[in-house]
This record gives C-alpha cells, sequence and structure tokens, in this order.
C-alpha cells in the first residue's frame, strides 16, 4: 500500500475532523493531533485555517473532476456526457455527504474559498455548450442531479430509497432521451 505524502495525510486528517467533530472543531490544532503531526509541521504546508479549507476544496474538486472523467470513459457522446454528470452527482460510492456537509458549513464564512466550487459547475456547464443538445433542458438535467444531491448532504431529502432510485433513473432515462432528441 502506497502512504500518502505528509501534506495529503494532513488533508485525510482534515476531512476526518471535519466529518466526526464538524466544521466549528476544524482547527489547526485537532488537525495536528489528528494527524500525529506537530503544528509546526502542519503549519509548514498550511500557514492558516484558510490555507487548509483552500487546500481541501481544491482537492475535493480534482477528486470530483477524475470521477466525471472516469465515468464518461472515453465516449464524447452527449448521452455518455449527461449520464456522467448524473450518475457523479448521485451514484459515485466515493462522495462522502459527511464530508461535503462539513464543507458547506466551513466555506459559509469564507467566500473567496468557493471559487474552485464554482470553477468546477462553470466547467460543467460550459461542456453542455458543446453537445448537440437542448441546452435548457440539459441544464435543468443537471441541475435536478445537484438539487438531489444537496438535499442527501444536508440530510434533508424527503425520498424513501426506492423514490430516489427511481428519480436517478428517470434523470439517467431523459440524459438519453435529450441526446437523442433533435435540437431545434
Amino acid at each position: 500500500m502506497v502512504r500518502p505524502s505528509g501534506k495529503e495525510a494532513m488533508l485525510d486528517a482534515a476531512e476526518v475532523v471535519l466529518t466526526e467533530q464538524g466544521a466549528w472543531r476544524l482547527t489547526l490544532d485537532s488537525v495536528a493531533e489528528q494527524a500525529q503531526v506537530s503544528k509546526g509541521g502542519l503549519l509548514y504546508h498550511f500557514p492558516t485555517k484558510d490555507a487548509l479549507l483552500q487546500a481541501m476544496v481544491a482537492r475535493l474538486m480534482a477528486h470530483a473532476t477524475e470521477r466525471r472523467k472516469a465515468c464518461r470513459g472515453e465516449a464524447a457522446d452527449a448521452a455518455a456526457i449527461l449520464k456522467a454528470d448524473v450518475e457523479t452527482a448521485l451514484l459515485d460510492e466515493e462522495r462522502d455527504p459527511q464530508l461535503c456537509a462539513g464543507l458547506i458549513s466551513a466555506l459559509a464564512n469564507c467566500p473567496h474559498l468557493k471559487e474552485p466550487i464554482r470553477s468546477f459547475h462553470e466547467s460543467r456547464f460550459s461542456d453542455l455548450a458543446a453537445l448537440d443538445v437542448d441546452q435548457n433542458e440539459s441544464a435543468v438535467l443537471l441541475l435536478a442531479a445537484d438539487g438531489l444531491m444537496l438535499m442527501e448532504t444536508l440530510n434533508v431529502s424527503p425520498f424513501t430509497k426506492e423514490q430516489r432510485d427511481a428519480l436517478v433513473q428517470t434523470m439517467l432515462a431523459m440524459a438519453s432521451r435529450l441526446a437523442e432528441a433533435p435540437v431545434s
């Protein structure tokens, strides 16, 4: 097994603190303790809590981008691209709702740290412009997937597992239908 770098291990520790203890307990001291490093060692890589949060968000967005690409595979057709976005939002086994909820809480007071998230979503929606699909309907599909994911992240979804599964299948079918429909 490959050991993560010191920096990666510190980010892993920050994720553990965030998911297990909450955003209010995410401090440089708590992360150093969880990572079993000195505070000075942590400060070498992350001189401020903002720097730590920025690195956490950047890593989360990089992983999301990688998962989208992996889900899409080599396919460049509209159906594959739309389905990949729905699947990575709603069917990704690696997605950690607690981590996402913790980051939402931590970022609430740090608007400057939201840029990587905005860029990620801008990229997703700009990908639609290159597709021969109805732009508005495709945007609604991605927004629906994001909305359901956010409801689940915040643990406020009213849907049973069966209802959720049916919604996801409907979204995937909609992706196929949008890809096959002539654009007017």
